[in-house]
């Protein structure tokens, strides 16, 4: 510290005041969450390249690092806005130390969160395409009717799950981008199909909360065993779509049915399978991963 100017050590001193709120926001973007939207950015890119040269253009690095923070930050963001009241019931949310907690009404992280959003027009400088833009908009509508009234479709039974689709909709944006092609529509219906469940297995954890703030969900109409039914119907459909597209990213998928069927079977806690589904999604995603790098490099 001896070494240090006067004004070195007022940066180091602005940059220690402001840590306790970056790291807010990181929390806020649920970095064990990152990997759900970024995944399929990942994959839009490699599967519609032609070559890695495509892989490492410009829009595609803008996707990247955009739906890995930015991205990440306003999505989770403007939920944790909107549920403030709500997440009083839910013990995930409660707590200030959980992965989940209770949100911080900061005008700082307000304006984070709006400011995350906003970064999302930067895109123009990369790429005028309509479909490209038009997607990236759906995104954003659906973010934003998600969450606020008088939409706030994720108190809409049905429309909540069909919702979740917004994170596969990057992924159809960069695909676009990269090869100026839709992505195969069965590849969109079965992992948009496969998000939905994914939803509702969360929202079978939420039950008993959001029964008690007065939320409807699907989950909450349905009640635990039909929608682990409903999850491992939605999930099983998913992965025959897949395989008409991919036989090898079918035959991975086929893995969430059959974890729905074991859980019931053994009743096993909603939470605890929860734990787990990321570290899954790791080990599925891998394969698939490699075998859109693959022939790039070949």
């Amino acid at each position: 510290m001896g070494g240090m100017t006067s004004e070195e050590r007022q940066n180091l001193s602005v940059l220690h005041q402001y840590q306790p709120l970056f790291k807010e926001w990181i929390r806020i973007s649920r970095p064990h969450y990152w990997f759900h939207l970024v995944a399929p950015v990942l994959f839009a890119i490699l599967y519609g390249a032609n070559s890695i040269e495509q892989v490492l253009t410009p829009i595609s690095l803008w996707f990247v690092l955009y739906f890995f923070l930015p991205g990440n930050l306003f999505l989770y963001g403007i939920n944790d806005m909107y549920d403030e009241e709500t997440d009083e019931h839910n013990p995930r949310k409660r707590s200030e130390g959980g992965i989940e907690g209770k949100f911080n009404q900061r005008f700082e992280t307000v304006i984070a969160i709006i400011g995350s959003g906003l970064l999302i027009t930067t895109v123009i400088f990369f790429t005028t395409s309509v479909p490209v833009l038009l997607t990236i908009a759906a995104w954003i509508g659906i973010n934003i009717t998600y969450n606020m009234p008088p939409f706030r479709f994720k108190s809409v039974p049905l429309l909540d799950s069909i919702s979740n689709g917004v994170y596969i909709l990057p992924g159809i944006a960069a695909y676009i981008a990269v090869s100026e092609t839709i992505p195969p529509i069965l590849a969109i219906v079965g992992f948009w199909i496969w998000t939905m469940g994914y939803h509702t297995l969360a929202a079978t954890a939420d039950i008993k909360p959001d029964r008690e703030a007065n939320i409807q969900t699907l989950a909450t109409v349905l009640g635990k065993r039909l929608s682990l039914t409903y999850c491992g119907l939605t999930w099983l459909i998913a992965a025959l779509a897949l395989a008409e597209v991919y036989v090898y990213a079918g035959a991975l998928f086929a893995v969430y049915p059959a974890l729905v069927a074991i859980a019931v079977i053994t009743d096993i806690d909603v939470q605890d399978l929860l734990y787990y589904i990321p570290i899954i999604n790791l080990l599925v995603s891998i394969p698939i991963f490699v075998g859109g790098l693959w022939p790039l490099l070949s």
